[in-house]
């Protein structure tokens, strides 16, 4: 496992985006503390117990690994030095699929529903590699994929101070007009023995959402009956 170095520091913002294409835009946007390029649902992992094993616990996504195994719940102070979003809880890998060391696999967020929207905060702060994003349609169909550096993760960092200062990381996700993502995929890393972690993932259902739908049938009955009377 590899080990995390406190120094004290403080980094610069940024903010940049990957160039966008007509039908899918990986995102990206530096930190500290990024601001997230788009609302919706969002899953802080906060009020969960240290070491808690995430799978359906939110409703509308599973999380899991691509080892067989389930990321867990890391509190401030981290044990392994990651940046939270917000508050303190983050999430990342574990050994209960067979991974050799602690935080190092994968973490996979798959949804009820596809979406058009999704992304998390990105952490490590004494990255070793580089790290792979990945967006997957139904099947499993890989969509997209980009690659957030070691050297993008170390500017965003606040120099490793610790206890970390929220917001240091990067924000990472996808965007595609299809609405056709069913699952995203945080990692791995490059190097061997690399831990990270997420927070604040969230997401924009391609489907609108109940309520929405109810409204939005309201607004028409109203219409209906509008020409309705005017007809009479």
């Amino acid at each position: 496992m590899k080990i995390k170095y406190m120094a004290a520091a403080v980094a610069t913002a940024a903010l940049a985006f990957l160039p966008n294409q007509t039908s899918a835009a990986p995102l990206f946007v530096a930190g500290p503390s990024p601001v997230a390029p788009f609302g919706g649902t969002v899953i802080n992992f906060e009020g969960q117990a240290e070491g808690t094993v995430i799978t359906n616990q939110y409703g509308g996504v599973v999380f899991s690994q691509p080892d067989g195994g389930s990321p867990i719940i890391d509190n401030s102070p981290m044990l392994f030095g990651y940046g939270a979003g917000s508050g303190t809880g983050v999430l990342t890998g574990s050994t209960n699929g067979g991974a050799q060391f602690p935080t190092i696999a994968p973490i996979v967020a798959t949804f009820a529903s596809p979406v058009t929207q999704v992304g998390a905060f990105f952490s490590d702060t004494a990255p070793l590699g580089n790290y792979t994003i990945s967006a997957f349609g139904a099947g499993h169909v890989l969509l997209e994929s980009f690659v957030v550096t070691s050297a993008q993760l170390t500017a965003a960092n606040c120099g490793e101070t610790f206890p970390l200062v929220t917001g240091c990381g990067v924000f990472a996700g996808f965007s595609r007009a299809g609405g056709d993502i069913v699952s995203i995929q945080f990692g791995p890393s490059s190097a061997a023995n690399d831990s990270f972690a997420i927070d604040d993932l969230r997401y924009i259902s391609a489907v609108p959402e109940p309520v929405s739908l109810s409204l939005l049938g309201l607004g028409l009955a109203g219409v209906a009956a509008r020409r309705a009377r005017k007809r009479a």
